[in-house]
């Protein structure tokens, strides 16, 4: 726009400012606030740039938290200057990260007032109606843009084209795709992005009809070239062509194309995808794994090779971890040896993690500890030293230690999420529910926009022997999980947990509720009312997974014979497979595209995987979890409908809600709920209950809410690494620290 060209004398003039502010800055933010000011008065800036100045102040007040005074510098800076698109972009942000979200919506229209086609403010416009939930809205947005070519509006357009996929409607998000790769050839992330939707969709073929169609075009574009492999490389295993024939194939094609400084990433691909093959069909047809290594310790020499200087400790690493798999310890102490001398000093400390792990793998847990406590003194930087050191307390069962060193480290790292989330977890090992809830609120003040942290919180209110378990609660946790950190797969495996409670039991425990609750008084005398009707209707649970034997006689003592013939068919496993839908959550999941996590590592068997696929391990993983531990789960919903029966206050509207709410009624509520839930007598204490009349003890009363902290019980308890396979040993151990990801 002619209002937005400036004169050469004005960009320099403008030019000279900024060096000189940005001095000023680095001794401190009111000497740059003073330069600035002096700026806008002494005349040495035209009054047509004075709006770039007031950008710049109105930054460095929101870096100073001064979010009042940012605004009205935002704003003067729109009046200024309301046809530059930057003004109301950044503005927008500070409004964002006040939580204003309507605001936001104001001033990006306001925005698209005066810039019609900036494609930042569409593209951003367009994310943030999606973000509230408003896709009618943001195709309105998109829509005004049909009559402008596409060589000005692409960016939008393709934006427009994965919201559609995001939304599920892969139809329509496929055609847009398919006509921006006609109009737009040159642009490679575009073809990536329409190969991810195939291979999302479980269509592979289409997928690499796309790579080839980019390849052609554009043949040095690295990114597609390791699509292709990790497809190659999934249609190989999944015909049992252990040896990559096709994949190898194709690696071939990309050294002689692909781009020089790519070469050595390329040798490196395929050493990790032999050594993942290897192993798979070692496990399968249980033969010599050492000569089916033998490739991949040639693809690693070429990684050596060719790759720059300043990486090859990364490959002497990953040349180490794979020698552990034949159990070639005192080799990869070679190694490992090796990369800790030519590694840079920033990065030592990645190196000593390793060397940790190698004396752990061999069972030397002092020289770990030793190693770690080192690696603490010298590069205590590094949040990775803490959280490793909590991790050899945690595989050794010495949780006290590992709650300790976390605390310790937190001091120094006060912003780690996954230290934070780590300290929560333990706070169940060490101190129980109370230790558990108070590390939690500690970890919300510091992180507040860690999911891994939200993600703990929702693990509470699902464990079923925490005293303020409480579906509801957990969902909006998890929501705030995915939200601030998509890309931790933990939080969507507790979903499907979520899922299936509220999907296939929490019927269930409403219809138990709703038959058995006229034998429940309130009488708070030492909760024995509460104890003695949770523990009844728990026996006729536990009768009616038994089988169809005769009720009466296994029943004598329980007051709920009548509902044991229902529940038995509600409990059938077939029943549990139809209730659960996940349809959604496969798709959040799929959007998220997540890549860490215990739970994610553990369900994901392979890693070229897709989300989806991974998530439908996962289900089956957790839903066998559920089935397994159901009675647990029903007395744990019981128990909660019981103590909310005892509540004299009204529960306010909107109480039972999955949304976050400021509401202070139901704040209150909460409150309110939480102490006479922790003041009732405990989901432990009811199972630990001998039956006064026969003497008998539930076989659950073993039982401990650290079973539970995670939606698999399987990863909770813990195993020796002496007691695992090498095999075990190295996954456990290194399997969830990716050297290049």
């Amino acid at each position: 726009r002619p209002e937005l060209k400036k004169p050469p004398a004005t960009r320099i003039a403008f030019k000279e400012f900024y060096r000189g502010f940005r001095m000023e800055e680095r001794q401190s933010f009111q000497k740059a606030e003073e330069f600035a000011q002096k700026a806008l008065t002494d005349g040495s800036l035209p009054e047509s740039i004075h709006w770039r100045v007031y950008l710049e102040l109105a930054d460095l007040a929101r870096r100073s938290n001064r979010y009042v005074e940012s605004r009205g510098l935002y704003q003067k800076a729109c009046q200024l200057q309301p046809f530059a698109s930057q003004g109301w972009l950044e503005y927008s942000k500070l409004e964002e990260d006040c939580g204003f979200m309507n605001r936001v919506s104001n001033i990006l229209h306001a925005g698209l007032e005066y810039c019609e086609y900036s494609e930042t403010l569409l593209t951003r416009a367009v994310k943030h109606q999606e973000k509230m939930g408003n896709l009618s809205s943001a195709r309105g947005i998109l829509a005004r843009l049909k009559h402008v070519g596409i060589d000005k509006v692409w960016r939008t357009v393709l934006e427009g084209a994965l919201l559609e996929a995001r939304a599920g409607n892969h139809h329509m998000a496929r055609r847009v795709l398919k006509y921006l790769m006609h109009h737009v050839p040159w642009y490679g992330p575009l073809y990536l992005e329409a190969y991810k939707l195939e291979r999302d969709q479980g269509h592979p073929m289409d997928a690499m009809l796309i790579v080839e169609r980019g390849l052609t075009t554009l043949p040095r574009y690295g990114p597609l070239w390791f699509g292709a492999f990790r497809l190659y490389e999934e249609m190989d295993v999944t015909e049992g062509q252990f040896h990559l024939p096709r994949t190898m194939h194709m690696i071939e094609r990309a050294k002689s194309t692909i781009s020089k400084e790519l070469v050595w990433k390329l040798h490196l691909e395929a050493a990790h995808m032999l050594e993942r093959t290897a192993l798979a069909y070692v496990e399968e047809s249980d033969l010599d794994l050492v000569s089916y290594l033998k490739p991949v310790r040639r693809r690693l020499v070429l990684t050596i090779l060719t790759c720059p200087q300043n990486l090859r400790w990364k490959v002497w690493l990953a040349a180490g971890r794979m020698e552990l798999v034949v159990g070639n310890s005192d080799l990869a102490h070679t190694l490992f040896k090796r990369a800790h001398h030519c590694v840079q000093q920033k990065s030592k400390s990645a190196t000593l993690l390793d060397c940790s792990r190698l004396a752990e793998f061999t069972g030397d847990v002092q020289l770990a500890r030793g190693i770690l406590t080192k690696a603490r003194s010298f590069y205590c930087s590094d949040w990775k030293v803490w959280f490793e050191s909590v991790l050899v307390e945690i595989r050794n069962n010495n949780h006290a230690k590992g709650y300790d060193i976390a605390a310790r480290g937190l001091e120094l790292h006060t912003g780690s999420g996954r230290l934070w989330a780590t300290l929560v977890q333990l706070g169940q090992l060490v101190g129980g529910d109370e230790l558990q809830t108070a590390a939690l609120k500690r970890a919300l003040r510091a992180v507040p926009k860690s999911g891994e942290v939200w993600c703990e919180g929702a693990r509470i209110h699902l464990n079923p022997f925490s005293c303020t378990f409480d579906l509801h609660r957990s969902r909006r946790y998890l929501h705030f999980a995915a939200r601030f950190t998509p890309q931790f797969g933990d939080s969507f495996i507790e979903s499907i947990r979520l899922e299936v409670l509220s999907q296939w039991l929490l019927p269930i425990a409403d219809y138990i509720w709703t038959k058995t609750r006229g034998c429940f008084t309130d009488d708070q005398a030492e909760g024995r009312n509460l104890s003695k009707y949770v523990a009844d209707v728990y026996l006729a649970i536990a009768v009616a997974r038994r089988g169809n034997s005769d009720e009466a006689q296994e029943v004598p003592e329980t007051k709920f014979r009548d509902i044991v013939s229902t529940l038995r068919k509600k409990l059938q496993v077939d029943n549990l497979r139809s209730s659960i839908d996940l349809t959604d959550l496969r798709l959040a999941c799929t959007n998220a595209d997540p890549n860490y996590g215990s739970l994610w590592f553990h369900c994901r068997r392979l890693p070229m995987y897709t989300p989806r696929r991974v998530i439908e391990h996962a289900a089956d993983d957790v839903a066998d979890e559920i089935f397994r531990y159901a009675n647990i789960y029903l007395a744990a919903m019981i128990r909660r409908m019981a103590v909310l029966a005892t509540m004299e206050r009204r529960m306010p509207h909107g109480a039972e809600s999955d949304a976050e709410t400021s509401d202070p009624d139901i704040v209150n509520w909460e409150n309110s709920l939480d102490k006479e839930l922790r003041r009732a007598v405990s989901l432990q204490l009811i199972l630990d209950r001998e039956d006064p009349t026969t003497g008998l003890v539930l076989l659950e009363s073993a039982m401990q809410g650290s079973v539970f902290i995670t939606g698999l019980s399987e990863l909770n308890r813990h195993k020796p690494l002496g007691s695992m396979t090498l095999l075990e040993r190295r996954r456990a151990l290194f399997g969830t620290d990716a050297l290049f990801p």
